[in-house]
């Protein structure tokens, strides 16, 4: 009589999928970022919707001064930025400083110096009924998803993201799968000033990962 003994086999687990960036002017790998799942998106934007709450309600001047401790930190390492960014995008490092870092700095800088009197209240005149007042309030959306290219890979997810967080909104990024490595260096800088880390995040991959942004409950 003869006894079988069975061994069951595991598959080995695969290895998460990654995007590779390289440098386009001369092949080098300059790094690696996951590509992200969908429970991770709809993860980060919940992340984030808890953060808005808090940061909503700060006054207008407050977001403003944080915001601008962030471009401070931005510029404080222009050269790093301008470097890497150079590389990733095959950008030349004058057009990366003054048309990427340059120009989000002064636009950081002119929406928080008008943001405290655009986003004022406003009374709105009547024509009709007099004896009552009419007060239009600015409130933030809550959370905005941006979906941003290549060719402008610092300057128009910073615009766009600085803007949205001085209204009072929280913000997640899906950078361009051809140049996430500045984008995941900028969020670092974020953090890096000591602001609040789930209110401003990037979320990298391809295509799915953009449409699971749209699809995990943003408001603009």
């Amino acid at each position: 009589m003869s006894t079988h003994v069975s061994e069951s086999v595991t598959a080995p687990k695969a290895k998460p999928e990654v995007i590779k960036s390289y440098a386009p002017a001369t092949g080098e790998l300059l790094g690696e970022v996951p590509v992200m799942s969908a429970e991770e998106v709809r993860a980060a934007v919940t992340r984030a919707r808890r953060a808005q709450a808090s940061w909503g309600a700060l006054p207008v001047e407050e977001r403003c001064d944080r915001v601008l401790r962030y471009r401070d930190a931005l510029i404080a390492r222009d050269e790093e930025l301008t470097e890497l960014l150079s590389r990733e995008a095959g950008k030349p490092k004058i057009e990366a400083l003054l048309h990427e870092f340059g120009a989000a700095a002064t636009i950081a800088t002119y929406f928080a110096k008008v943001a405290p009197s655009v986003l004022a209240p406003q009374e709105v005149p009547l024509t009709l009924m007099k004896h009552k007042k009419s007060i239009l309030h600015y409130v933030p959306r809550g959370v905005v998803g941006l979906i941003t290219p290549w060719n402008y890979p610092a300057l128009m997810p910073l615009r766009d993201a600085l803007i949205a967080l001085i209204a009072g909104n929280a913000v997640v990024i899906k950078p361009s799968e051809i140049t996430p490595l500045i984008a995941v260096r900028f969020k670092e800088v974020w953090d890096q000033a000591g602001l609040p880390p789930d209110l401003l995040q990037v979320v990298t991959g391809y295509g799915p990962t953009a449409a699971a942004l749209l699809d995990a409950g943003i408001d603009y």
